[in-house]
């Protein structure tokens, strides 16, 4: 959590650590360390004005100006492949000690070669 903290703090946004009733990280979205609201920071990633950082976390958190374009992408391209690639991780598992394992383990992994 400190690191997490540490991360968004590096990229200028405003954070506090929460302690109850665990611990946990409350990210502002109101506000930007600076002082500067969400609203410019959406403002700034099209001047491309803040690092490269910023906006992969203000992707996260669903403020990129983008972020329409950002999901419709992931759905369409990345979206298929990152679910064979669990695909191939739960049979992995799923077979653990298993006789068949040579046989299952060599298709998965031409499988994940050609998503790659």
């Amino acid at each position: 959590i400190h690191k997490m903290k540490e991360l968004f703090d590096d990229h200028g946004f405003r954070t506090s650590l929460v302690t109850a009733p665990r611990e946990g990280l409350s990210i502002y979205l109101d506000l930007d360390s600076a002082g500067t609201s969400t609203t410019s920071i959406a403002n700034d990633a099209q001047e491309q004005q803040i690092t490269p950082g910023k906006t992969i976390l203000s992707a996260l958190l669903g403020l990129h100006p983008d972020q329409n374009t950002i999901e419709q992408w992931f759905s369409t391209t990345v979206r298929e492949v990152y679910c064979v690639k669990l695909f191939c991780q739960h049979v992995r598992s799923a077979l653990g000690g298993s006789s068949s394992k040579d046989k299952v383990g060599k298709l998965l992994v031409a499988l994940e070669d050609n998503i790659r």
